[in-house]
């Protein structure tokens, strides 16, 4: 009944996201969006959804994360890959199981951040086997890409993160129907606050500092003086299952190589997790 229900789910997003970048193609291209080749015209995508979601083993909550946008490049082969199969590039989140194509959910700092929200939810350290990643599901505001002239840095269109979150967002909240919405980064919340509380009237909103290197490193580095109220690396990897602890991210390093690299972003968010929940 839950796999039907998340496949029922997935049809349903798939066939919006096919819809809308169909209809609004010619708007969309008015933007300068990436292409694949500078050509070939890349769709709008549905979110990554774990395979336990609608139930997830731990009882834990139903966590939605959003991010800002997927910067691609459009000479990257699976540009042209998903430009050209609209099956793959409108399910392209869903395509590996150790990956959602999302940089901040690829590094393993959104399942890290989940994993948190989700302990300090059931008051509990998660089992050995309850992996974070079957539980949530996570995608960008922004379905298109955007480079700066010389393509050497990525932008982000704000009439695209509205007109995605009306679109493609409103829809993945009303179905995926969740508990939190986990946002990363001051114009995600503000646009979440804006545009999507609405849509599902029940789910608390938290908010993080967006967790690229650049911010973290910026203004969350591990010279920060920690306080009573910081958990350290330690005590935070008892809160992430010891399914997920060695798994393998970005560049190779894995998710307890991250937290205890990033320890005090960790650190303070979890104190933002308690306080927005709390209020």
């Amino acid at each position: 009944m839950v796999t039907k229900q998340r496949e029922t789910v997935c049809r349903g997003l798939l066939r919006n996201a096919r819809a809308m970048s169909l209809e609004h193609q010619r708007e969309i291209e008015s933007w300068k969006p990436v292409k694949a080749g500078k050509r070939g015209f890349i769709p709008g995508y549905i979110p990554y959804i774990g395979r336990d979601y609608f139930s997830p083993p731990s009882g834990g909550p139903r966590i939605l994360a959003y991010a800002l946008s997927q910067n691609l490049r459009g000479t990257e082969s699976f540009a042209k890959e998903w430009a050209e199969n609209w099956d793959k590039g409108l399910d392209r989140q869903n395509q590996k199981p150790d990956g959602a194509a999302m940089h901040p959910f690829d590094t393993g700092h959104i399942p890290i951040l989940a994993s948190l929200l989700r302990s300090h939810v059931l008051g509990r350290k998660p089992k050995a086997q309850e992996s974070i990643y079957r539980e949530i599901a996570a995608t960008n505001l922004s379905k298109f890409s955007f480079r700066s002239r010389d393509g050497k840095r990525a932008t982000d269109n704000e009439t695209s993160l509205r007109r995605c979150s009306e679109w493609f967002s409103r829809l993945e909240v009303e179905k995926l129907d969740p508990d939190f919405l986990l946002c990363c980064g001051n114009r995600v919340y503000a646009i979440v606050r804006e545009q999507l509380v609405s849509a599902a009237p029940k789910a608390v909103v938290i908010h993080v500092a967006f967790p690229s290197l650049l911010v973290i490193n910026r203004h969350y580095h591990r010279n920060k003086r920690f306080h009573a109220e910081h958990l350290r690396a330690g005590d935070l990897l008892e809160l992430v299952s010891a399914a997920d602890r060695d798994r393998p991210v970005d560049h190779g390093q894995t998710i307890a190589q991250i937290i205890k690299r990033d320890e005090y972003y960790f650190a303070e968010m979890l104190v933002r997790i308690k306080h927005d929940w709390q209020t």
